[in-house]
């Protein structure tokens, strides 16, 4: 195979470059042919028409060079920071979630209120979510739960 699978490096199939003066012989081209079709062919477009077929594999990275990062702001993305761990950053600088910040909580009944508004609650055992009747809690007001895990 003409593209290594580690760095995707393309290489020409041997014999297929001819030198002046050369005749040059229908099988080396036909096949050098052939497999540039393929490799075309296995591209990813940049258009996105095509979708991929495995999974996207990108750099590690880091706070200030993230592994999937934006054109038009390349230190702002993701990076895989120790043990395995997804971090977040923003113009260079790491973006860290406490649990506190993410969701809070809950440890029994309870019942959503106006100020619960985009809150994402995890409930720790078996519980009962009332919602406040729809005047009070207002427009566009959203609400997530997460289940409790484990038995």
């Amino acid at each position: 195979m003409p593209r290594n699978p580690s760095t995707g490096v393309y290489s020409k199939p041997a014999g297929t470059t001819p030198s002046v003066g050369q005749v040059i012989d229908p099988a080396p081209w036909n096949a050098l042919t052939t497999d540039l079709g393929n490799e075309i062919t296995n591209s990813l477009p940049r258009d996105g028409s095509a979708p991929m077929t495995a999974p996207l594999k990108t750099a590690s990275g880091t706070a200030s060079a993230p592994g999937i990062g934006f054109a038009t702001n390349p230190q702002t993305g993701l990076y895989l920071k120790g043990g395995g761990l997804l971090g977040f950053t923003q113009n260079g600088v790491d973006v860290g979630f406490d649990k506190a910040s993410v969701y809070a909580a809950k440890s029994g009944d309870y019942t959503a209120v106006a100020s619960d508004d985009n809150a994402v609650h995890r409930f720790t055992q078996a519980a009962t979510l009332t919602l406040s009747a729809a005047a009070t809690l207002g427009a566009n007001w959203h609400y997530s739960s997460l289940p409790m895990v484990g038995t």
